[in-house]
């Protein structure tokens, strides 16, 4: 992952910290730390090696992820930038961090530093958390109301209900185009729940299909087949619904 900062810190001083215990308090009599399981749990990412990161390793990630950030932008915008002034700043934050006497918002931890923020530039697990009011939804945009249910984070609400009903309007081939176009704007969780949400054939045009198709084999069922495709439509759709319902648990 040090491809994608320009900053980095010194090596001699994070080496330092290998081998220091992360202050997270009370240990239990068979040395477990509640606090460090919490930590591992949610806010360290699996390396490349298969092992998951050490407290340094996140502390590390998460200051060269702000100072290089800080750098980008300042070269990008000709502001003065001084490297040594800036590791002997960015030493102090690692220190303090590492002591717990600061700590960014779990988000912070979880994804500054990454390939999303660093090389993709988006900032959208950065930001402050989000909610839709259930206000906001009505019957003119059911779709949002789905996407709700399902577990689609806040701020994509209105635009997985858009996608879900451009597939049921229209059909999957034109929502997954869409989806395409802004997957990278969107929660990873988001992505997953639509993903599942768009993956069926129930639409209206696969109403006509339906009658057309079977008709020609049972043309005296056809009256049947045409009462029965609205509710096909929806047994279909709901089908869809709930394998991407528990996509999103498992996610």
């Amino acid at each position: 992952m040090s491809e994608v900062f320009s900053f980095r810190l010194s090596e001699d001083f994070v080496n330092k910290y290998n081998n220091v215990p992360a202050p997270f308090g009370f240990s239990d009599a068979g040395s477990n730390s509640l606090g460090e399981i919490t930590f591992i749990r949610t806010y360290s990412r699996m390396k490349e090696d298969g092992t998951k990161e050490r407290w340094h390793e996140v502390c590390r990630r998460v200051i060269e992820g702000m100072y290089s950030v800080q750098k980008n932008h300042a070269k990008d915008n000709r502001l003065p930038w001084n490297d040594n002034k800036a590791q002997k700043s960015a030493q102090e934050a690692f220190q303090r961090m590492f002591e717990l006497k600061w700590t960014p918002p779990g988000r912070g931890l979880w994804a500054f530093g990454t390939p999303m923020t660093m090389e993709k530039r988006n900032s959208a697990a950065l930001q402050n958390c989000a909610m839709v009011s259930t206000r906001d939804i009505d019957r003119n945009d059911p779709g949002a109301l789905f996407a709700w249910v399902m577990g689609v984070p806040g701020k994509d609400i209105q635009v997985a209900g858009s996608l879900m009903g451009t597939k049921m309007v229209i059909n999957e081939f034109v929502a997954y185009l869409d989806l395409a176009k802004i997957k990278e704007t969107l929660d990873p969780k988001t992505l997953i729940i639509t993903s599942f949400a768009l993956c069926g054939f129930a639409n209206f045009s696969s109403i006509a299909i339906q009658v057309g198709g079977i008709g020609e084999l049972a043309p005296e069922r056809r009256t049947d087949l045409a009462k029965l495709g609205v509710k096909a439509l929806i047994c279909g759709t709901l089908a869809s619904y709930l394998s991407a319902t528990i996509a999103g648990i498992l996610y």
